[in-house]
């Protein structure tokens, strides 16, 4: 159903571990359809505090993302802050993913 608003294109680079240094490694960018609304948004987050998101992303509902995985659009690098599933009558409709940028 949101496959047809899905006209954007952006990749993901994905976290696959840490390597003996503790340091985060990550896989090959892949690029995906998505749509990207790059508008700031004020949130509250887990503890009420006040935080600073920089863009929504939304993607099908099936679509793997986390908020370890690194997000470029539009030659921007964006971190996953909060990833969020929505439904529509009863069914998984997409993901809302909130940006920051890094």
């Amino acid at each position: 159903m949101i496959e047809s608003y899905l006209t954007q294109s952006a990749q993901i680079t994905r976290k696959t571990g840490q390597d003996a240094y503790s340091k985060s490694t990550y896989a090959s960018a892949v690029s995906f359809n998505c749509r990207v609304d790059e508008k700031i948004k004020l949130i509250k987050n887990a503890v009420g505090d006040t935080v600073q998101v920089d863009a929504t992303m939304f993607v099908p509902a099936d679509f793997t993302v986390s908020n370890d995985d690194k997000i470029t659009y539009s030659g921007r690098n964006y971190k996953v802050y909060q990833t969020s599933l929505k439904q529509f009558i009863n069914n998984d409709s997409h993901k809302e993913v909130l940006l920051k940028v890094v």
